[in-house]
């Protein structure tokens, strides 16, 4: 992820190409390790990301809760309070926060916050840059 942080447009599009590719075949290069064998448990972990329904009961019951949670609060949300996944979910406060932000708030008002945070942040990078003369 390094490349992002260049002014070279160049360098900055062949990493954002190479990082799509990778993304691309990564799930079938898991899978095709995991035919040919191996076990283990950084392999064991892939595998739930790439296909966590089938490890659902293994590694992938927090991610299967947590695309619940997402899918149950729709494109509104339940409400405030009223989301029930985060009684399903193991540790719902560290790392499944946004699932359960998402079913109690739904999906355009995460969106909106997230769009919020995102000019935020450009307005801040844009101040810094200004101040710095770069």
């Amino acid at each position: 992820m390094s490349f992002l942080g260049t002014s070279n447009k160049r360098l900055h599009t062949v990493g954002a190409i190479a990082m799509g590719v990778i993304l691309f075949f990564s799930k079938p290069f898991v899978k095709f390790i995991y035919e040919r064998g191996a076990r283990d448990y950084h392999l064991t972990r892939l595998l739930v990301w790439a296909e966590p329904e089938k490890f659902s009961r293994d590694g992938g019951y927090q991610v299967i809760q947590g695309l619940y949670a997402i899918g149950s609060g729709s494109f509104f949300g339940k409400g405030l309070g009223q989301g029930m996944q985060k009684f399903f979910l193991p540790e719902s406060q560290n790392d499944m926060i946004f699932a359960i932000i998402v079913e109690e708030l739904g999906l355009f008002r995460c969106r909106t916050y997230n769009g919020c945070i995102c000019i935020f942040n450009l307005q801040n990078d844009k101040d810094i840059i200004f101040r710095n003369g770069s």
